[in-house]
């Protein structure tokens, strides 16, 4: 098969979205088909920065033209489909979409988070009065959907289209990930937060919270927030927004990874972030506040902790925390007991599938 990816994408500051579209892509490769990635980018000075290549990269000049030679270069590929993350409605997309078969990868309850987000200012409540009056001008041009967890599949105003789709979680290539987890002679355990800020779903006043109740016996180390906008506790220290090679060097001090704690603010009770799977790739027991899709169908490893998706879920659970991390202190988690969960060759092999059935109508 000959795949478009397509996707608008800020290449410097979400890393995450970055190593997901590479790990898939490769992964497409590694099957036998090709592949072309074409990344909207809106800034010229980050191109040094990417992770991708300059012919992967194209600098949007208007929301109604796109980019230069992005509609030439498609055409040029001759894809049998394009794979699209799904993003706000766009004329220069709206024409891409209507001339190729199209799956739209479904990342999250799009409506329930900029609904959200709209509370916040009054630039973001006019952008979502506009996905509210233009999101039937995507969804009608879509052939098929990749949702990420079985809980999007079944959206109302996903089901109401009637168009073929499949589950598949968040996956990564856990291969060029390292094992960076080492046995600690620390009295306590050490826990690792990577987030980005102004996401109200990550819980980062949980975790403040949680820093609050176990002083002296806990210590948090967050990356991607600035420790200017909360309260400076003796168990916590913030990074700010760090490189990968720069959190990798925190990560070598932690014992436990933790995610999101606050999906019930967005109404979402399953997820699957890419960050969960980047602590498992580097040897980290995981905590969780929500149902991760890749252990929906089987019994959890012991080194997941999952608490309840509820607004008290770490003032009821602080001792069950506690008695976790230091009984998964020393835990190093290695790459044969997740990669059934979350590797990207396993996973991505049924999406082409997907795909096929997609092409042939």
């Amino acid at each position: 098969m000959k795949i478009v990816y397509l996707f608008t994408h800020d290449i410097v500051k979400h890393a995450g979205v970055t190593k997901k579209v590479l790990s898939q892509t490769q992964a497409w490769k590694n099957l036998g088909n090709k592949v072309k990635i074409c990344n909207i980018s809106l800034k010229k000075k980050q191109i040094p920065l990417s992770s991708f290549s300059k012919k992967d990269v194209y600098f949007r000049e208007s929301i109604f033209y796109g980019a230069k030679f992005l509609f030439k270069d498609i055409s040029e590929f001759k894809p049998d489909i394009i794979y699209f993350r799904f993003e706000p409605y766009k004329p220069y997309v709206g024409k891409i979409l209507k001339k190729y078969k199209t799956i739209a990868e479904l990342n999250t309850d799009d409506y329930s988070e900029m609904r959200l987000n709209a509370k916040k200012s009054l630039i973001r409540k006019i952008r979502f009065l506009y996905y509210l009056i233009t999101r039937n001008k995507i969804y009608k041009n879509i052939d098929g959907f990749v949702t990420v967890t079985d809980e999007i599949a079944n959206l109302p105003h996903i089901l109401k289209w009637e168009k073929p789709s499949i589950s598949i979680p968040n996956s990564i290539n856990i291969i060029k990930y390292p094992i960076l987890k080492k046995k600690s002679k620390s009295k306590i355990p050490h826990v690792l937060f990577i987030g980005t800020p102004n996401h109200p779903w990550h819980g980062i006043d949980k975790i403040l919270d949680l820093a609050i109740r176990t002083e002296n016996k806990l210590f948090f180390h967050i990356v991607g927030m600035d420790k200017r906008n909360y309260l400076t506790l003796s168990n916590v220290k913030f990074y700010g927004h760090l490189t990968k090679d720069k959190y990798q060097e925190i990560v070598t001090l932690c014992q436990i990874g933790i995610g999101s704690l606050a999906f019930h603010r967005l109404g979402i009770n399953e997820a699957c972030p890419l960050k969960i799977r980047e602590y498992l790739t580097y040897g980290l027991p995981i905590i969780i506040g929500y149902s991760d899709t890749a252990f929906v169908t089987s019994k959890l490893p012991e080194w997941v902790l999952e608490l309840p998706n509820e607004s008290n879920n770490i003032s009821n659970n602080v001792d069950l925390i506690l008695k976790f991390c230091k009984k998964m202190k020393n835990r190093i988690i290695h790459h044969d007991e997740i990669k059934n969960y979350i590797d990207s060759n396993i996973l991505e092999r049924k999406k082409l599938v997907f795909f096929k059935k997609i092409i042939d109508g």
